[in-house]
């Protein structure tokens, strides 16, 4: 039986393939050659232990002589190694053990053998550049890396990469590696230290098979199941920032004045604070009801709020003053809680559910206007559940306030601070999971159904359906003007009211999204996304803000910036980069899902000035993001291109 194969470089000729030969009642590692295109074989070498098969074979492209085989001997992953063309070979153990019995009681095929299934090393990669680099990846057992050509091994620790089924390394940029898993394409940029990904536009599962073109570094092919893609090097993706305990996080939440701080609730496991825009998290001190939080909100990075369920089942309003450390409970009013928020200073509201006089459970708002100090609560619609609230960021007395009524939609507004409600869902279908502002002029409102996406641009008294489905969360990102939609189905931007939805969901994993949050810093050049999903952990991304951009250049201050004009503009534009010395700038035109549809490239005259032409002809009309890349710097400036 023979499982791999390759051709040597430079010697079309030559054809190597490894599998297992039969030496009487034994199954044995075996390496085969053929010098005329496969005609003829000659059988070059067997292992002399039984029950070993080889599964993968390739071939060093800087050395024709050493060649490795990637097998499985008695319940271990080995690597086998030649380095005089196949003559000799060193077994070297890679380290996964697949609980395989061996027993030899003395007789010639005394022993009991189990196929070694999914921990099989399925894909072999030596690096162009470095030789010792040795990379090879299992469908079950994970990635394994090599830095001393094969003898000593380390397993990557990226959960997404237990399923690896191919690899494929870019020749042009050899520290760049493809690895095709049991879910998507992912990309390594040094040499697969560290991983990216994986790719949207992508479906399908046991990517068997990833090609990378040898004048490409950014196109690769892969072949699964589902068809043969095509992809090419994606420009804005999420990564998973931290997997915690059960991996399902039920809500997060940015501090209002700082983006740096955020909050995330993961189920079973707590409350957790970040003060670097998510890329750490440390556990507050033992969150006494972390088993059902429904909802987070923080206005300044000390003081935290959460609405969630304590040991006997009622809903508790609990607050903390010290970044988590020490929590009270502020109010207990509600009995099933939804959501809460705290855009400033004081400010708090609530929503979930709560009895009326004769015991009947209806739809509860609480508000507080002082810090928890005295509430302000109204019970609205019977059998109601309140899901989600929202604060108008310009004028905090109007608050929209959303969930169901026995299944049906129910969304109120009040612009008095809650002490009288209007009902405002007109025309809207399903349970009404997240309502909000839009970051729009005209105070237009969006909420999130678990039929689609309405929008409403008469203050809530009628409503449009614009798409999307099974939508759990929206955020708002004031400064680019663009609302996201958190759904079953990953993460979608729109930046036109009413307009198409963008997938944004390059980098998850799971596209199962529950909550989603982003900064309300307009100050930053990037502020952070969060998006928390369902077993598989928190990710995040970063929103780039459109403008330009000031450095400092040495002691003394100097102005750079992107300058798109015309901005908007019918066909083609001129974009030009002010840098404060010649150097070389790379610019990039990206859709709204981070796609790169055109690439502008050259060094600025000795002034600094880079001025190049951008023909958009041919692309369909909409917003579109400049990019450029100068000595470290980035700078990217939005535009608008008109039918």
């Amino acid at each position: 039986m023979w499982f791999g194969l390759c051709v040597e470089a430079g010697l079309p000729n030559d054809v190597l393939i490894a599998g297992c030969s039969r030496i009487g009642a034994d199954d044995r590692a075996a390496f085969a050659r053929s010098t005329d295109q496969g005609e003829t074989w000659q059988l070059g070498w067997c292992d002399t232990t039984k029950a070993s098969y080889c599964y993968s074979i390739l071939v060093d492209p800087s050395d024709a002589n050493t060649i490795y085989c990637g097998g499985y001997v008695g319940g271990r992953v080995v690597v086998y190694k030649t380095t005089d063309g196949g003559h000799s070979w060193t077994r070297h153990e890679v380290g996964v053990d697949d609980g395989c019995v061996l027993s030899d009681s003395g007789g010639a095929d005394s022993y009991t053998y189990e196929s070694p299934g999914l921990k099989c090393p399925a894909a072999l990669l030596v690096s162009p550049s470095s030789p010792n680099i040795v990379l090879v990846g299992t469908p079950g057992a994970g990635l394994y890396r090599s830095t001393d050509g094969g003898v000593h091994w380390g397993r990557h620790t990226l959960w997404a990469l237990d399923t690896t089924y191919s690899l494929a390394v870019a020749r042009r940029t050899p520290e760049v590696i493809y690895a095709g898993n049991g879910y998507n394409v992912l990309h390594s940029t040094n040499g697969g230290m560290d991983w990216e990904g994986p790719w949207s536009g992508f479906y399908g599962g046991r990517n068997r098979c990833v090609i990378v073109p040898a004048d490409s570094s950014d196109v690769v092919f892969c072949g699964n199941a589902y068809g043969f893609f095509r992809g090419t090097a994606p420009g804005r993706y999420w990564s998973l920032l931290h997997p915690f305990q059960s991996g399902i996080v039920r809500a997060v939440a940015f501090s209002g004045s700082e983006q740096a701080t955020a909050y995330a609730a993961v189920a079973g496991a707590g409350v957790y604070r970040s003060m670097d825009s998510g890329a750490t998290w440390t556990e507050c001190s033992r969150f006494p009801y972390d088993d059902s939080v429904r909802g987070l909100a923080s206005f300044s990075p000390s003081v935290v709020w959460a609405v969630a369920s304590g040991e006997s089942g009622r809903v508790r309003i609990v607050t903390s003053a010290d970044s988590g450390n020490h929590w009270k409970v502020a109010d207990t009013w509600l009995e099933r809680g939804g959501a809460i928020t705290a855009p400033r200073q004081g400010l708090v509201a609530a929503v979930g559910s709560s009895r009326d006089s004769i015991g009947q459970e209806r739809f509860g708002v609480t508000i507080s206007t002082d810090g928890g100090n005295t509430w302000q609560r109204s019970l609205l619609c019977a059998f109601g559940l309140g899901r989600s609230v929202a604060v108008e960021p310009q004028a905090q007395d109007w608050i929209l306030v959303a969930g169901d009524s026995a299944a049906a939609p129910v969304i109120y507004g009040t612009r008095d601070t809650g002490r009288s409600w209007q009902r405002l869902d007109s025309g809207v279908a399903g349970t009404v999971n997240s309502v909000r502002f839009c970051p729009w002029s005209g105070g237009p409102l969006v909420c999130g159904t678990t039929q689609g996406v309405y929008w409403s641009a008469d203050s809530g008294l009628s409503w449009t359906y614009s798409g999307l489905a099974q939508v759990r969360a929206l955020a708002s990102d004031w400064y680019q003007h663009t609302v996201y939609a958190a759904t079953r189905s990953g993460v979608f931007l729109s930046n036109v009211i009413g307009g198409q939805w963008h997938d944004f969901n390059t980098g998850l994993v799971n596209p199962d999204v529950l909550c989603l949050a982003t900064s309300s810093d307009p100050t930053g050049y990037q502020v952070p996304a969060l998006a928390g999903t369902n077993a598989s952990g928190l990710f995040r991304d970063w929103l780039y803000h459109v403008g330009t951009r000031e450095e400092s250049a040495g002691s003394s201050p100097t102005k750079r910036g992107l300058d798109i004009s015309p901005n908007p503009f019918r066909g083609r534009t001129t974009v030009a980069l002010s840098t404060p010395e010649p150097a070389f700038a790379s610019v990039g035109v990206f859709d709204p899902a981070g796609r790169q549809v055109a690439r502008l490239s050259g060094r600025p005259a000795s002034t600094g000035e880079w001025v190049r032409r951008w023909d958009a002809r041919g692309l369909p009309a909409g917003t579109y993001f400049v990019r450029a890349e100068c000595r470290g710097s980035a700078y990217v400036c939005r535009v608008v291109l008109l039918e």
